[in-house]
């Protein structure tokens, strides 16, 4: 069995475009998202209905998307890295339908299923945190903590933008990467593979897919997308300057 993890989507909808051409030639038995689609991107409504048309076995929300139950038109920002989050989720907000709204913010924010016998946890950034990532930065100490009573023996993840394979404490590790905002170096649209066999130990391939970057930015400019300078670099060097 072949499964497809994605994340960190960011509206991106050319990036997430390229990512499902390139999933169709792989034989994949099912799709698991892990959160982040619609912000900070110039085209949260293609992507939403972009992945409800592929029917996840597991779709679960990210940091960005809980901001649809965090704030308000008439929240006030404390600090000016704050009041940035506001732009966005206005931006984003104007784009979608209200079923669209209702449907991410009743997602959950981790999911674990079975497959062939191998229990697997989704999260978006770790066990019990949207926003504490796993990636090769953290030590070995600090990923022994975060899955720390997992039960599970493979935890999947995103939020960091940087594709990692780990294993610790018995527990494989796999972060996918980005698809539409990476933030490793490379400007390419990145997800994952697992592949489960019976009797053998699981497989895992980080896969990169190039995309038109200029089309998203044409879409960006076109419908005014906020801080659209960084954007523009974000995209273009594959480091998050925003």
């Amino acid at each position: 069995m072949k499964i497809a993890v994605i994340a960190d989507v960011h509206g991106n909808s050319c990036a997430l475009d390229k990512v499902l051409t390139d999933i169709k030639g792989r034989s994949i038995d099912q799709f698991i998202i892990l959160g982040d689609l619609l912000m900070k991107g110039p085209d949260p409504a293609s992507v939403i209905h972009m992945v409800k048309g592929i029917k996840p076995l597991c779709w679960i929300n990210g940091n960005t998307d809980l901001w649809f139950k965090e704030l308000a038109n008439n929240w006030e920002p404390k600090t000016e890295r704050v009041k940035g989050w506001l732009v966005y989720y206005l931006f984003a907000k104007q784009r979608l339908s209200e079923e669209d709204i209702e449907f991410i913010i009743a997602l959950p924010t981790e999911h674990a299923v079975d497959l062939m016998g191998t229990s697997i946890l989704c999260v978006h950034g770790s066990p019990g945190s949207v926003v504490n990532g796993m990636d090769y930065r953290t030590s070995e100490h600090e990923l022994e903590l975060m899955v720390e009573g997992v039960c599970e023996s493979i935890i999947l993840s995103g939020h960091t933008h940087i594709p990692f394979v780990g294993e610790v404490k018995g527990k494989y590790i796999f972060n996918v990467g980005s698809v539409g905002l990476s933030s490793d170096g490379s400007n390419l649209a990145s997800y994952g593979i697992v592949e489960l066999c019976t009797g053998v130990a699981p497989k895992f391939e980080i896969i990169r897919v190039p995309y038109p970057i200029s089309e998203t930015i044409r879409i960006a400019q076109e419908l005014k997308f906020p801080n659209m300078y960084r954007y523009e670099q974000s995209l273009v060097t594959g480091l998050s300057v925003y």
